[in-house]
């Protein structure tokens, strides 16, 4: 199992109080860190490493976990190939990938088959953030508009579906200074994810560019950063 997460030297609880207060997202941690440990790139922490040992020619699996606060992390382990098999607790159809991306709350287990090298060897496994910020928006240029996000209030709505009702949600990103990936979890239900992308969701041309076929199905997803995502899901858990 590998539980990535953040190290603050500062109480976390302080973090979040901070945030609150100024509506701002939490402060950067000050490392992050692989099954507790902080790795070799921080000068108090150079022999503070999560070490997994394996065998050559061996296929194993990895349970992959992001505990961390508020960022979204990149994973990979060097000179590697990673074929990932479920997300959050549900399989999924296979494929290779050097790289995942995986939001807060969410986990993921991939299938690693180690090179055929001497015993001794080493690979650098990695967890490191993915960081977006402020930018300009040209409307010549394909990044388009940014997100109409100005009618938006701050009221609790509640909605009563009927039981076995089909639900599609889609979740729209609403900041517009320092924009961020926000992941959402969808207690007792898991949902398809059947469409996403950047900018405004456009009602009458992305529904064609839905995943109607295989969409993948979670728990937890990462609307992106000054984008959208769309859900669908059963109500059926009264």
């Amino acid at each position: 199992m590998s539980v990535s997460c953040e190290w603050f030297n500062v109480d976390p609880e302080a973090v979040i109080n901070q945030a609150l207060q100024t509506g701002g997202g939490p402060n950067v941690s000050d490392a992050y860190t692989i099954n507790g440990l902080p790795g070799p790139f921080y000068n108090c922490s150079s022999k503070d490493t999560f070490k997994l040992k394996v065998k050559p020619n061996k296929t194993y699996l990895l349970r992959i976990i992001n505990a961390a606060l508020n960022e979204e992390l990149f994973f990979s382990i060097a000179n590697h190939t990673l074929t990932v098999v479920e997300a959050d607790a549900r399989y999924i159809k296979p494929f290779n990938t050097d790289t995942i991306l995986i939001t807060p709350g969410q986990t993921t287990n991939v299938l690693l088959k180690t090179k055929s090298y001497s015993p001794n060897n080493t690979f650098l496994m990695i967890a490191r953030p993915y960081i977006t910020g402020r930018g300009t928006f040209d409307n010549s240029t394909p990044a388009g508009t940014p997100p109409n996000n100005t009618m938006v209030n701050n009221d609790t709505k509640v909605v009563v579906l009927k039981f076995n009702t089909s639900v599609e949600l889609v979740l729209q990103d609403t900041n517009i200074l320092g924009a961020e990936s926000h992941p959402l979890h969808l207690h007792g239900y898991d949902f398809f994810v059947v469409g996403q992308g950047f900018g405004n969701y456009d009602p009458n041309k992305d529904p064609a560019k839905f995943n109607l076929v295989d969409p993948v199905e979670r728990n937890t997803v990462g609307v992106p950063a000054g984008g959208w995502v769309a859900i669908r899901f059963f109500a059926d858990n009264p």
